[in-house]
């Protein structure tokens, strides 16, 4: 995560002061994965899923993080994950991004 808060301290040096973050959506479910890695094993796509939560809470902390450093800046959490969870059938239908799918620290 490092890295990360390296890269969004530079842009916040270079004038940024908006920054929206999405956060890792479930991989196990792509294509690639689904049927490269886990051989439509289910419990591998679970498991692959996972493997992104850490990741994602690290996220949201250095969005915390950032907020209280740099009070004058707004960096934004999107839950990517919360977004992809619903009914696949109403995607790209205005409806289907709620407002709760979207973290603001």
């Amino acid at each position: 995560m490092s890295f990360v808060s390296i890269f969004l301290q530079l842009l916040y040096h270079l004038g940024a002061r908006k920054i929206a973050l999405s956060g890792l959506g479930p991989t196990g479910s792509i294509p690639y994965s689904f049927s490269t890695l886990c051989r439509n094993n289910l419990s591998c796509v679970t498991n692959i899923n996972n493997a992104v939560l850490p990741f994602n809470a690290g996220l949201v902390s250095l969005v915390d993080q950032l907020n209280r450093e740099l009070n004058d800046a707004r960096f934004i959490y999107l839950n990517s994950t919360g977004m992809s969870s619903g009914d696949p059938s109403v995607l790209g239908k205005s409806s289907n991004l709620l407002v709760e799918d979207v973290t603001i620290y």
